[in-house]
């Protein structure tokens, strides 16, 4: 039988060096390299239609139809391989080859791997046969003169390939449009341009920056199509693989930064590739935002880009009244005292509103340190920060035997100076002097319209009281550290020169609540107090005062109300930090959703993150869900606040107890004996979880044998027995003699409702349908 014969042009590649490169870089290395190589190389055969038929130790052996394509081949593999540091040599000859099994035979592929060996590194040298029949391909040869091929007969003249063929360019402009793909490019380009163009946008509107910035983006993008336009087309060009293969340009997505740098050192154009075009459209846009940002900052010290203002859809203008600087003794407490009572003064008059005093005062302490008065920039900067639009900046003088209150007010943006007002009288009479500044400073900005001046009246809105009114800033300043103690002492002098003063009740209620309990007497009776003068409030703080009241009752109906308020005032620390407390203790009971309060809490904190109220239930929160990193977080931040306090002591007491470190737990249960009732009573509202009830029984144990313990205590006890299910311990604790008969059939009726085996005659002589609905 005839073996099958045909005409073929034979190539043999061969890596230099491939022993002393594996001995280099080690087996690994050089067995990852050496894949790479035969990736490349065989995409290349493959592009070029070539047949690889077996490789030889490095390199391979492949045959080609025509002289042309072998030649393209051998130079491209030559120009990849490069790349990733390999150099190789190819042999070529052209002849009749047989099939050999899975193989190529014949005195052919003989010839080809001879004028391999011969070849030098990084040479394609051929024979004359090959130079022969691709006389017209455009390639380019130097003569290497005659040589005996091992093995082969005579002498043979062979070449080296000096150069490759210039292919023209594709005729036609849209035969280049679709072999640069520039449709499928444009679309790509223009969603692309739309999702810049929307980022910007938001932006833009996000922190009010220049109106040249949208312009500025579209005339950038507008650019940028042009670019892609260019490098589709430079990359599409026949001429630009061969350049690119003999390394005279950039690879399509090579960046080569250094040969860019020459390009334009020189004078001219760097070759466009898409990598350099992409790098390009970042790098504008780069300078686009950051010079936008060093506008801003030029301009109104990066203001735009705080905090975003707190507004609602439906919020009236805000107002930042700041602390006022004060000259002459014995003015101290008007500092920040202003803030509370020109914002209250000011609130929902002539369509503003004041931003609440804790916020203003939080963003102040940020920016301005100890007690000197800043520049005028400083000031606005603070009240933007607070979401206000426009800024009062004011001064407290005593000049002999009078007092001075002057004021301005400023437009936030744009520094626009909009009037002033100022007033003296004697210093037993500050309070008319303030309700006189508020009334000069309003009419200035409400241009004479005396509508709603009649509505300001300092008296109606906190008191008439100038002892009253000192105590009671007093308290405020105790109560955010969470010094309940030293707190009820100020609101009680507050009371005590003003028993009407309703802000003074209804924080003094808070006080008990946090002090003792939420189930003690105290907080309902002086909200209910406070809700008796609430007509003397503004429509902000009745609601907040309703809303403690529902509190204390247990009862959810004021959440809706209070929703509503944040919404109208969102910058209301004590709103947000209310409905907090709401839904943490009735918020089962309305539906509510566990995450709402710490949400609650977390805008409160927000505000102003120096308001440790509103710390403490996420904390209680926090340890109960095991949340470590949390828990940690909240309670270094507390401590900055409020450091020494019984609540900040029960965290770090709390830490220890559920600390991985054994002997740290130890040393916390050996102390607990010896630690106030004060500081148990609020450690054991850390124990939340499941898993750590026998924490918290231990620890109210310890409470009811104490000789202060109270009625308090014990029905706490009586609860947390309940939801353990410990329906006989649950009952034999109502027999306590510190609990009062109204506290024992209220707990027969939790108990009752908790659907426990509570028995039938013990509630028939115990409860009566009045109480039962009760």
């Amino acid at each position: 039988m005839r073996s099958e014969r045909w005409l073929a042009t034979v190539l043999f590649t061969d890596i230099v060096g491939s022993t002393e490169r594996a001995a280099e870089l080690g087996d690994r290395r050089w067995r990852e390299l050496l894949e790479t190589h035969h990736t490349l190389a065989r995409r290349e055969i493959a592009r070029h239609k070539g047949r690889e038929l077996n490789m030889t130790g490095d390199g391979f052996l492949a045959t080609f139809d025509a002289p042309e394509r072998a030649l393209r081949c051998a130079c491209a593999i030559r120009a990849t391989v490069k790349r990733i540091g390999i150099e190789i040599r190819g042999g070529l000859h052209t002849g009749e080859v047989e099939l050999v099994g899975n193989n190529v035979g014949g005195i052919a592929v003989h010839i080809a791997a001879r004028v391999l060996a011969a070849a030098a590194p990084g040479e394609v040298r051929v024979s004359s046969t090959v130079r022969d029949v691709a006389t017209g391909s455009g390639f380019g040869f130097e003569d290497r003169g005659t040589q005996a091929l091992k093995g082969v007969p005579g002498e043979w003249h062979l070449y080296s390939v000096a150069s490759e063929p210039v292919s023209l360019p594709v005729a036609g402009f849209w035969e280049r449009a679709r072999a640069a793909r520039l449709p499928r490019l444009f679309l790509a380009y223009v969603a692309a341009a739309a999702g810049v163009l929307w980022l910007t946008l938001f932006l833009q509107g996000r922190f009010a920056l220049p109106g040249w910035m949208l312009p500025g983006a579209i005339v950038l993008l507008l650019i940028g199509l042009i670019m892609l336009a260019a490098t589709a087309w430079v990359q599409s060009h026949p001429l630009t693989a061969g350049r690119a293969a003999r390394e005279e340009v950039p690879g399509s997505w090579q960046l080569d930064l250094k040969g860019m740098r020459q390009s334009v050192a020189r004078g001219r154009l760097p070759h466009l590739t898409w990598s350099r075009s992409i790098l390009g459209g970042v790098v504008a846009f780069s300078l686009l935002f950051g010079l936008t940002g060093l506008y801003v900052l030029i301009q109104d010290r990066g203001r735009t880009l705080g905090p975003p203002e707190a507004v609602a859809g439906n919020a009236a203008p805000g107002i930042a009244v700041l602390p006022f600087s004060i000259r002459g003794t014995g003015l101290d407490v008007w500092r920040e005292g202003m803030v509370d009572v020109l914002s209250t003064n000011l609130d929902g008059v002539g369509g503003l509103r004041a931003i609440d005093s804790r916020t203003v005062l939080a963003r102040w302490r940020e920016q301005v340190p100890g007690t000197e008065a800043p520049d005028l920039q400083t000031s606005l900067d603070v009240a933007g920060r607070s979401g206000a639009r426009y800024a009062l900046i004011g001064t407290a003088l005593a000049t002999g035997p009078e007092l001075r209150f002057a004021a301005r007010i400023y437009e936030v943006q744009t520094g626009k100076d909009l009037g002033a007002g100022e007033v003296v009288g004697p210093p037993d009479s500050v309070l008319s002097i303030v309700n006189r500044l508020s009334i000069e400073l309003l009419r200035t900005m409400l241009k004479g319209n005396p509508g709603d001046l009649s509505r300001v009246d300092l008296a109606r809105v906190t008191t008439a009281s100038l002892p009253a009114l000192k105590a009671y800033l007093e308290g405020e300043v105790l109560f955010r550290r969470s010094d309940w103690n030293e707190a009820i002492n100020a609101y009680q002098r507050a009371i005590a020169a003003d028993s009407t003063f309703a802000l003074a009740l209804y924080r003094l209620g808070q006080s008990y609540g946090w002090q003792e309990s939420i189930l003690s007497e105290l907080p309902g009776e002086f909200d209910e107090r406070a809700a008796r003068f609430a007509d003397r409030l503004s429509e902000r703080d009745r609601v907040i005062v309703r809303a403690s009241l529902a509190l204390d009752r247990g009862t959810p109906d004021a959440i809706d109300s209070l929703e509503q308020a944040v919404r109208r005032y969102p910058d209301d620390v004590e709103a947000w930090y209310l409905l907090g407390d709401l839904y943490f203790h009735v918020g089962p009971t309305a539906l509510v959703e566990g995450g709402e309060s710490d949400r609650a809490f977390a805008r409160a904190i927000e505000l102003d993150p120096s308001f440790a109220p509103a710390y403490i239930h996420p904390l209680e929160n926090a340890f109960s869900a095991k949340s470590g990193e949390r828990t940690a977080d909240l309670v270094e931040r507390f401590g900055r606040i409020s450091h020494g306090s019984v609540e900040d002591r029960a965290n770090h007491i709390a830490l220890a107890l559920v600390s991985a470190d054994s002997s740290a737990r130890r040393t916390a249960w050996a102390t607990l004996d010896t630690l106030p009732s004060r500081l148990l009573a609020s450690l054991q509202n850390r124990f939340r979880d499941p898993t750590q009830l026998e924490h918290r029984e231990s620890i109210m144990r310890i409470m009811r044998a104490r000789p202060e313990a109270d009625g308090v205590d014990v029905f706490l006890l009586h609860l947390f027995l309940i939801r353990q299910g410990k329906v006989q311990a649950a009952l034999t604790q109502l027999e306590d003699r510190l609990l009062s008969q109204g506290r024992r059939n209220e707990g027969l009726y939790r108990a009752a409702s908790e659907s426990l085996p509570v028995p039938v005659d013990l509630l028939d002589r115990t409860l009566t349908i009045e109480e039962a609905q009760t």
